[in-house]
C-alpha cells in the first residue's frame, strides 16, 4: 500500500532536511532509510541518464536514415532528369533526320532517289552510334559505395559487431599454401563478387570468390603495397612499389585473359612520381589519389593522359592509408597517429579545389583498454566510408576499430568475439562480410561478419604469444594469373 503523508509529517521531513543542510559534512549522520533513499535516488539517476543517452542515439540514427533518404530521393531526381534528357536528345535526332530527309525530298523533287535517303540517313544513325560507342568505351569510375553500416544494426539503441567467420575448407587451404607474409590492400568488387588482396613481400594478388570457392592468383607483378577497385567488375587500380619506382596499374582481372595496363609510371615525367607513393582511393572525379612521401608531404592527384597534380597537406608527418568518399578524402598518418579530413574537388581538372577540414587526433595517452572506448589510436591504420558518410578508423597497435559520424565525432567501438588483429587494412561489403588483414602474420587473411550487440562489449586484449615463424610447401592447386601487359 502506498504510504501516505500528511501535511505534519512533509513539513517535518523539510525541517529535518534543512537541518542536515546546514551541518559540516563531517557531522551529518544518516539513518539506515535515509541512505537507502541516497541509494534509490543515484540508481534513478542512472536510469535517467541511461534513458537519455538511449534517445540520443536514437536520434542520431533517425538523422542517420533522413539524410540516406534524401540522398536517396536526390539520386532519383538525378536520374529521372537523366532519362528526360536522354528523350529529349533522341527526340532531336530524330528531327534532325527528318529534317534531312524534308531537305534531299526538296532538292530532288520527284525525282528522288529513295536509296541515296536510306543511306543519308543511315551516315547520321552511324555517326551517333559512334559517338556512343566512343562513351561506352571511357571507363565509368566512380567513388560511390553501396556499403551502409547502419543496415547492419538489428535494432535501435544496438552497435556494431565483428564476429569470426570460417572460411570453406577449400579455401582455407589454398590461403594456407598460398603462405601470405605481408598484405597491405583489400578491396571488394560488389559486381564481380570477388574479394582483391594484395601481398607486398610474395608479390602476388589473390582474387577471391567465397560464394563458389574460388581463388585465382596473379604472380607476375611487382611489389604491390595498395589495390582499390577501380571499374565496378572489371578491374582493379595497382599501387606497385619497387625501390623508389612508383608505377599505377590498372588490372583487368575479368577479362577471359587478364591483363595490366600501366596507368601513371614513374619514368613519365608528366606523372611527376620522383618519391615514396602510399595508398590508393578513386576521387570524385573518377581520377587517382595517393599520398607522397616526401619534404611536403603532398596528396596526389593522377588523371590518365592528363598528368598528376599535387597538394600540400600541412600538419603529415607520414601519411600512409588514403579513403575517400564523394569528394570527402580521409588520411590515416601513421607518424603523428592522426586522422586528416580533407575536401578534393576535381571534377574539373583545370580547377581542383584542395582544403584540409579536420583532424581526429588523441588527446589524452590511456592504456589500450581506456583507449579502446575513446577517441584516438595508437597505431592508426586503414579506413573505410559508408554511404551516409559514416567513417571505420582501424587502430593496429591498439587491435581495435572505431565508428566516427559524419561530423567525425566518435560513436562506438567495433565489438568482436575475438581479439582484433594488428590490421593494415580491411573492407566491409555491402552483405556484412569483411576481411581483415593481420601484417603480423598471426592470421594474415581473416575472414569475419559484420552484425550487432545491443551493448558494447569488452574490448578483448591480444595474447603475448607470438607468432610461428614455420611455412608450409606451396600447391599450385589456384589458378595462377599470367597475363599480358598491354598500353592504353
Amino acid at each position: 500500500m502506498k504510504e501516505e503523508y500528511s501535511h505534519l509529517d512533509i513539513n517535518d521531513q523539510i525541517k529535518s532536511l534543512r537541518e542536515l543542510l546546514n551541518k559540516e559534512a563531517e557531522e551529518v549522520l544518516l539513518t539506515d532509510s535515509q541512505l537507502e533513499e541516497v541509494s534509490r535516488f543515484k540508481k534513478a539517476e542512472e536510469v535517467r541518464r541511461a534513458r537519455e543517452e538511449q534517445t540520443e542515439r536514437e536520434k542520431q540514427l533517425a538523422k542517420v536514415a533522413e539524410r540516406a533518404e534524401a540522398e536517396r530521393k536526390r539520386e532519383a531526381e538525378k536520374e529521372r532528369r537523366a532519362e528526360e534528357e536522354k528523350a529529349r536528345v533522341a527526340e532531336e535526332s530524330y528531327q534532325d533526320i527528318e529534317e534531312e530527309r524534308f531537305l534531299l525530298d526538296s532538292r530532288n523533287g520527284s525525282t528522288e532517289d529513295p536509296t541515296a535517303i536510306e543511306m543519308e540517313k543511315l551516315n547520321i544513325a552511324n555517326n551517333e552510334q559512334l559517338d556512343l560507342s566512343q562513351n561506352e568505351s571511357l571507363p565509368v569510375v566512380s567513388n560511390e559505395t553501396s556499403v551502409d553500416f547502419v543496415s547492419f544494426i538489428q535494432e535501435n539503441g544496438a552497435y556494431l559487431m565483428l564476429q569470426k567467420q570460417k572460411w570453406p575448407q577449400r579455401l582455407h587451404h589454398d590461403l594456407k599454401n598460398e603462405g601470405v607474409r605481408y598484405p597491405l590492400g583489400v578491396a571488394y568488387d560488389e559486381k564481380a563478387k570477388r574479394w582483391l588482396i594484395c601481398d607486398r613481400n610474395t608479390e602476388k594478388i589473390l582474387l577471391i570468390d567465397v560464394k563458389m570457392e574460388s581463388m585465382n592468383v596473379c604472380d607476375d607483378i611487382s611489389c604491390p603495397t595498395a589495390i582499390i577497385v577501380y571499374e565496378e567488375g572489371k578491374s582493379a587500380a595497382v599501387l606497385c612499389a619497387v625501390g623508389k619506382s612508383h608505377t599505377i596499374y590498372i588490372y583487368h582481372h575479368s577479362e577471359p585473359n587478364p591483363f595490366i595496363q600501366a596507368f601513371a609510371r614513374h619514368d613519365e615525367p608528366m606523372y611527376d612520381m620522383r618519391h615514396q607513393l602510399r595508398g590508393l582511393a578513386k576521387s570524385v572525379g573518377g581520377n587517382i589519389l595517393s599520398l607522397e612521401k616526401h619534404n611536403q608531404n603532398r596528396m596526389r592527384v593522377f588523371n590518365k593522359g592528363m598528368g598528376g597534380k599535387g597538394f600540400s597537406m600541412a600538419g603529415t608527418n607520414t601519411p600512409c592509408f588514403i579513403a575517400s568518399f564523394r569528394s570527402t578524402v580521409a588520411v590515416s598518418d601513421l607518424g603523428v597517429n592522426k586522422v586528416f579530413i580533407c575536401n578534393l574537388d576535381d571534377r574539373d581538372w583545370e580547377s581542383i579545389s584542395f582544403q584540409m577540414l579536420r583532424v581526429i587526433e588523441t588527446t589524452v595517452v590511456l592504456p589500450p583498454d581506456q583507449l579502446a572506448n575513446q577517441s584516438g589510436f595508437q597505431f592508426v591504420a586503414g579506413m573505410q566510408f559508408d554511404c551516409n558518410g559514416f567513417l571505420l578508423i582501424g587502430d593496429a597497435k591498439g587491435h581495435s576499430i572505431k565508428l566516427y559520424d559524419t561530423d567525425y565525432n566518435f560513436l562506438h567501438r567495433v565489438s568482436s568475439d575475438f581479439v582484433l588483429p594488428y590490421v593494415s587494412s580491411f573492407h566491409v561489403n555491402k552483405d556484412g562480410d569483411c576481411i581483415l588483414l593481420d601484417v603480423k602474420q598471426r592470421d594474415a587473411i581473416q575472414w569475419v561478419k559484420m552484425s550487432s550487440v545491443p551493448n558494447v562489449r569488452h574490448w578483448v586484449a591480444p595474447t603475448t604469444q607470438c607468432p610461428s615463424s614455420s611455412r608450409q610447401d606451396f600447391q599450385q592447386r589456384p589458378r595462377r594469373g599470367g597475363f599480358q601487359s598491354r598500353r592504353f
